[in-house]
């Protein structure tokens, strides 16, 4: 009776450890243990140190699977080293048109399109690296083939694997060879003693050209000074000559006054003369012509002073020609 009743204990712990199993898978793992990812294989002929398994691998920053297998693949030559990367992409990582819920026909389009895998740096400090999937068309379009069992998605160098070829292509020796002669022509030219030479008449020339510029300053400034001069004479000058002006038409004037006033009087004595009845006497006509010489005078000081008033410059220079 006993024995019975453990067997039915054992029996019902067994049942309920399995359904307790069950359960647990699915609803942690949401039955994934029990399905197989699309998955892929990669070759890289570059170092792959830092990458190992479980690495991410993403597309454009997001992560739609990871790294599953690294191995090693030589030819029986030896001439061909080749590493091939597994990785398994995750669909429900993926989300767009229901047509392209196929994965396998999804990752052949995007491989016709350009799609390339590339390894990248995670972290600096570590080293670890990741494989980037993004489109690089620039290598040319290729197609989904199949490689050890999985479609293969074709890759292009990193960036680092690239810096190391250009440097590998790079003539370094020539390279060397004409810094060196380079620097050779360079210590040459700088103990030469047509440099030392060139040096030295260089330096006189620039002191020839400091003693010229010295002795322009020192001009400019004796001519500044000489022209300040100038100019304070020429104000005196033109100050006086307007003095010098204006007291010649006040003598002017004057003296036109003088000559009417002495007009005025010879025509009196002239027409005293006329009622005197001495109209034919040798007085009477020098009277006359004197009076005609006064009055020539009169217009020319009249004249005179007109022209002075409009041009009082013909003191200095003179009446133009």
């Amino acid at each position: 009776m006993s024995r019975k009743t453990n067997t039915a204990l054992l029996g019902a712990f067994v049942l309920g450890g399995i359904l307790l199993a069950v359960v647990m898978v699915t609803v942690l793992g949401a039955g994934r243990f029990f399905t197989r990812l699309p998955t892929y294989v990669m070759y890289f002929s570059g170092s792959v140190k830092g990458l190992n398994v479980g690495a991410p691998v993403v597309f454009r920053g997001v992560a739609v699977g990871k790294v599953s297998d690294v191995s090693l693949s030589i030819n029986a030559e030896g001439t061909s080293v080749r590493i091939p990367v597994v990785v398994e992409i995750d669909p429900g990582r993926i989300s767009g048109d229901a047509r392209l819920r196929d994965t396998h026909a999804l990752m052949r389009t995007l491989v016709e399109r350009g799609l390339k895998a590339q390894l990248q740096m995670q972290n600096l400090l570590t080293g670890q690296l990741i494989i980037e999937l993004d489109f690089h068309p620039e290598a040319g379009p290729q197609g989904l083939k199949i490689s050890m069992g999985y479609p293969e998605i074709p890759t292009v160098p990193s960036s680092m694997e690239q810096l190391t070829k250009t440097i590998e292509n790079l003539p370094i020796e020539e390279l060397l060879r004409k810094l060196i002669q380079a620097v050779e022509g360079v210590e040459k030219a700088v103990t030469s003693p047509d440099v030392a030479r060139g040096i030295q008449s260089l330096n006189l020339a620039i002191n020839d050209v400091r003693r010229v510029a010295a002795n322009i300053d020192r001009t400019v400034t004796l001519f500044s000074s000489d022209m300040h001069g100038a100019v304070t004479d020429a104000r005196v000058l033109i100050t006086d000559s307007r003095q010098q002006i204006t007291d010649l038409k006040a003598s002017l004037e004057q003296t036109s006054a003088a000559t009417r006033a002495a007009m005025q009087q010879t025509q009196k004595t002239m027409r005293a003369l006329e009622m005197s009845g001495s109209v034919d006497s040798p007085l009477m006509l020098q009277l006359s012509r004197t009076m005609e010489e006064l009055d020539a005078t009169a217009a020319s000081i009249r004249s005179l002073s007109d022209y002075l008033s409009r041009h009082p410059e013909a003191i200095l220079r003179g009446k133009p020609r």
